[in-house]
């Protein structure tokens, strides 16, 4: 029996089966992942806007007089026997706020000047009282200061503490925002700028005034945003800088541009320099992105509609 008649059948099947496991494991061998390339990258962009923006100051202050007149007892001796008005009153220039009792006559003293009967005391200005210090019955002496505090014609102003490192920005006619506690927001103008700055607290002060209104009162405590410096220009998201540079798009293509900024809001920036208006550019500057690299882009308000869907 010749035994090479049948290994050759074998061997061809053999052969046969080898090949087709090696295919099989060819086919099926684990592949590299394919990595994304800058092209395929899907980046957040937005476009510059107009915008206007305010450096605003803020300061702390108190409610005063804008001017104020005072009232005092210019006798010794004497005793209130009449008061006619409160704190809060409103008075006209000359008006009777309290008449006190002459000083006695000391026997063997010779007679005082002025006159001998009641003293009245009157407003020296039209006004609102803003302070009264005394009661019916009560002394009155010239030692004793002031009797009555009148603002003069009712003027009521914020006098505000500033840092010394503000007060150059400031000047007479800024707009104001006053917020008080408890009571809605009042407007305002800066009336004056003091010239000093106090050497222990470094602090300046400031005059602001606003239009009369019932709810002022001397002493209260207000906050105040000054408006020291307004500008229109172009505007993008505070995200968009890293190192005054910007990630300008151009035909889905990355341009790194230097820019000059100007005044900030909470969440955008001015651009003085370097961006129009309506150009596209990367919404974070963080992004590994480099000159050159071709990317898709996606608008931010496209991404916000997109997650709200």
């Amino acid at each position: 029996m010749n035994l090479s008649a049948y290994l050759k059948p074998a061997g061809t099947v053999a052969f046969v089966v080898a090949l087709g496991i090696g295919y099989y494991l060819f086919e099926h061998r684990r592949r590299p992942e394919a990595k994304e390339t800058p092209g395929e990258a899907l980046v957040i962009v937005t476009k510059s806007t107009n915008a206007c923006f305010s450096d605003l100051v803020r300061v702390t202050g108190f409610f005063v007089p804008r001017r104020e007149a005072v009232v005092v007892a210019d006798q010794e001796g004497s005793r209130v026997t009449d008061l006619f008005v409160t704190e809060g009153t409103t008075v006209t220039d000359n008006q009777e706020l309290a008449r006190l009792t002459a000083p006695p006559q000391i026997p063997g003293q010779p007679q005082r000047p002025g006159p001998q009967g009641p003293i009245s005391l009157k407003a020296p200005a039209p006004g609102l009282i803003t302070e009264v210090r005394t009661i019916v019955g009560a002394p009155a002496s010239p030692q004793a200061g002031p009797v009555f505090r009148i603002a003069v014609n009712n003027e009521i102003e914020l006098d505000a503490q500033v840092p010394a490192v503000h007060m150059p920005k400031l000047s007479s006619g800024a707009t104001v925002r006053i917020s008080r506690d408890d009571a809605p927001d009042l407007i305002g103008r800066v009336r004056l700028v003091a010239p000093e700055i106090d050497r222990t607290t470094q602090l300046g002060r400031v005059r602001i005034s606003v239009t009369n209104n019932p709810s002022l009162k001397v002493g209260v405590f207000a906050r105040a945003s000054i408006d020291a410096k307004r500008s229109c220009g172009v505007s993008i998201p505070k995200t968009a800088i890293d190192h005054l540079t910007v990630q300008v798009v151009k035909a889905n293509i990355v341009e790194t541009r230097k820019v000059r900024v100007g005044l900030s809001s909470d969440s955008a920036t001015e651009i003085l320099e370097g961006l129009e208006v309506g150009e596209i550019v990367v919404a974070d500057a963080g992004s590994s992105l480099h000159d050159g690299d071709q990317i898709k882009t996606m608008f931010a308000d496209e991404l916000d509609r997109t997650r709200v869907r």
